[in-house]
């Protein structure tokens, strides 16, 4: 059984294609979802850093690294993810009117996270000895 679709003129996007219930259940679905990640992302960092913290003597450059990958993700996904869907969906914006804003907010954001992982990743450990080959 074939499926077909109208598509009326001058349909650019895929909210005019969709109906204003499944935006908003969409907008919302989104708000949750990436709510609760930013969360346990944010739980996780606090949990590291406690880890962390607790520990007698020196303090684990892996835990730093990943506690501060846990905040950037949270961080991020709460400016440019959840705040922008959040206030389509109270507002009612058009999606014809500021749907690219939207989406350039949320391509802004995974190119900032990507950057501030990739220089999370690429730092050294800076606890390098002055003679790290063990001669004196």
């Amino acid at each position: 059984m074939p499926v077909s679709m109208i598509v009326p003129p001058g349909c650019v996007t895929f909210a005019c294609l969709g109906d204003k219930c499944f935006i908003q259940y969409s907008l919302t679905f989104e708000v949750i979802a990436h709510s609760i990640t930013a969360l346990m992302s944010l739980l996780l960092a606090i949990k590291l850093f406690f880890i962390n913290s607790c520990k007698n003597g020196t303090k684990s450059n892996d835990i730093k690294r990943a506690n501060r990958l846990a905040l950037i993700e949270s961080i991020i996904m709460a400016i440019f993810d959840i705040i922008p869907a959040a206030i389509q969906q109270k507002y009612h914006f058009q999606v014809e009117e500021l749907g690219s804003v939207i989406l350039f907010s949320k391509m802004c954001g995974y190119s900032l996270e990507g950057y501030l992982v990739y220089q999370t990743l690429k730092r050294r450990n800076e606890t390098v000895g002055a003679s790290s080959n063990g001669k004196n």
